[in-house]
């Protein structure tokens, strides 16, 4: 995907290609206290519909019809955009909406919001559909270490005894940084679940994740214009509650949005540069970068199927046992008996062993 690379981007084989790295967070308190980190995501797709620089953007949100479930749809207006804010720790399928956008009027433009999944979709769709290319302007990508499926969600309620059936709105993060998991009920009662106290034990060693994810390497939205994720830096985590955003420009329409958004006091930005973005995310790139060609060779080993991936990471024997654990999770996970067994585990007990994964993934 050559096609959409620009020859004054910077190169680096962990994050791949940028013009510049900054940390920073929307001047607008709601939105960054309420999202998952520092906001930016959505005032940025607010700055292009209220500037006209976009017709719509491509978003997903919870299904006010199903709350457990994402849907994905068209924002117009900045009070569409405020619904989608946070992430979305469930299958999501943003792509599909762009068939949506082909009988749009012709001088309509759109953004896009996606994991790196689907700006790799997008950037392949653009290049085989010059319409597509002509219509998405801009591509803006959600830093992912890797997706959570339904029953994912569905073993969350059930570890925290929270009656599914009762529920009239979800959302995964917000209320500060890092946030948790709000889940609201029909009587108005609310229930706040940090994220740390359910991300941990039930889905950071990879538990309830799809296998696709196994076989990615991109943390970083490598293909999209603009690309944002959580500042996990201890200097940041002591002093922040309310959210920092790592913000990666990779075009020059990008960075120029930034930069404009930054000049209108509409975001607060500093330099950082490549060395300190690797450093915040440095356990999950360990995972997805350098873990990946021995999660590829054990599972082609099982007769497990394989998409054409063409990486030149390093690696040694001593990663495959780090690989091998996130690869028993998946598929342990997925089991009916094995999703018993994660429901009757204390959580402490899968805490202290989704660290242990963790810790001999790097």
């Amino acid at each position: 995907l050559e096609y959409f690379l620009e020859e004054n981007q910077n190169s680096n084989n962990l994050i791949g290609r940028y013009i510049s790295c900054y940390f920073g967070h929307t001047t607008d308190f709601n939105i960054r206290y309420d999202s998952s980190s520092g906001g930016i995501a959505t005032s940025l797709i607010c700055h292009l519909l209220e500037n006209k620089l976009i017709d719509g953007a491509i978003l997903t949100k919870m299904d006010s019809d199903n709350p457990l479930r994402a849907e994905s749809f068209i924002a117009r207006t900045t009070a569409d955009v405020i619904t989608s804010k946070g992430s979305k720790y469930c299958p999501t399928s943003p792509v599909k909406v762009i068939k949506q956008i082909r009988n749009s009027k012709s001088e309509e433009k759109f953004a896009f919001v996606g994991l790196p999944c689907h700006i790799n979709a997008i950037r392949k769709l653009q290049k085989k559909y010059p319409w597509i290319k002509e219509k998405i302007v801009l591509s803006i990508g959600i830093f992912c270490s890797h997706g959570v499926t339904e029953d994912g969600t569905i073993n969350l309620f059930r570890k925290f005894d929270i009656n599914s059936d009762e529920i009239s709105s979800l959302r995964y993060r917000g209320h500060g940084w890092p946030g948790g998991i709000s889940i609201n009920y029909k009587n108005s009662c609310e229930v706040f679940i940090p994220l740390r106290e359910y991300w941990v034990p039930l889905f950071s060693a990879y538990f309830f994740t799809p296998p696709r994810c196994l076989t990615c390497s991109d943390l970083t939205a490598e293909l999209a214009d603009i690309s944002l994720g959580d500042a996990w830096l201890p200097e940041i985590e002591k002093n922040d509650n309310a959210g920092t955003s790592i913000i990666i420009t990779r075009s020059e329409i990008g960075e120029q949005i930034i930069n404009s958004m930054e000049q209108k006091n509409e975001v607060r930005i500093i330099n950082s540069n490549v060395e300190k973005i690797i450093r915040s995310q440095k356990g999950i790139i360990n995972r997805k970068k350098i873990n990946i060609i021995p999660r590829i060779n054990i599972l082609k080993f099982f007769g497990i199927p394989i998409p054409n991936i063409d990486i030149t990471l390093p690696s040694n024997q001593k990663h495959y046992f780090g690989a091998f654990l996130p690869i028993i999770n998946v598929f342990f996970s997925d089991m009916k008996i094995g999703q018993r067994i994660i429901n009757i585990m204390p959580l402490n007990i899968l805490k202290k062993y989704s660290k242990y994964v963790l810790k001999h993934c790097k």
